[in-house]
């Protein structure tokens, strides 16, 4: 296996955003709907497009409740929410310094991923950042994926997609690449398991030290 690109999913990959996600969920549909699935049902939208959480929630107001849950996500102080996850610099400069490509593909929206690079400044590890805006399909399916091999100018044979959640694995197979699943993740071991990723992976580190054996 020669890889010359890491895709890496945002989301529970780069960034640890779940309680910003919950909580926004938690006062956008208690506003406009009265009520909250649980903790666990939300987790389970994590790594979709929001346009499609809120089309199968509420057809009717899908497009009042992305209004409502971007106003909301955009008036808090994201320091108090969003982490680095563990060990993501350090395992970039080692994916920089071993000469590998490196492409953010993410289901989120290119201002909220901005704005996420940027309070880390993360921006300059990134050849090229696939975001929901990039595609007209959207993971599982390996269109974005797709469109970051094409930027770079990579064969899926020499990419590995990373990511927290079985859509970042479905969307690499898609799309011809290895795939890798997080440990950190909000999802159960054994249900990312079961969508047979290549890898299981501690963190980022353990990945650079998988490819430079």
């Amino acid at each position: 296996m020669t890889i010359k690109a890491v895709l890496l999913d945002l989301d529970g990959t780069i960034v640890n955003t779940n309680e910003l996600i919950l909580e926004s969920f938690d006062h956008t549909l208690n506003k406009l709907l009265g009520h909250c699935p649980s903790r666990e049902e939300l987790i389970k939208t994590f790594g979709k497009p929001l346009t499609e959480v809120f089309q199968e929630m509420a057809p009717e107001k899908a497009d009042e409740l992305l209004a409502e849950y971007q106003n909301y996500q955009q008036s808090v102080d994201h320091s108090q929410y969003i982490k680095l996850c563990p060990n993501v610099r350090e395992a970039l400069d080692r994916f920089k310094a071993m000469g590998l490509k490196i492409a953010l593909v993410t289901s989120k929206r290119t201002l909220g991923a901005h704005q996420n690079l940027t309070q880390f400044d993360l921006f300059p590890y990134f050849s090229t950042l696939v975001t929901y805006e990039s595609t007209e399909e959207h993971k599982p399916t390996g269109g974005p994926a797709k469109k970051a091999l094409a930027d770079l100018g990579i064969a899926p044979h020499e990419a590995i997609m990373v990511g927290d959640s079985n859509l970042d694995i479905l969307c690499g197979k898609d799309a011809g690449t290895y795939t890798a699943a997080v440990s950190y993740s909000a999802f159960d071991k054994d249900f990312l398991l079961s969508f047979k990723p290549d890898y299981y992976i501690k963190d980022l580190l353990e990945l650079a030290d998988i490819l430079a054996k």
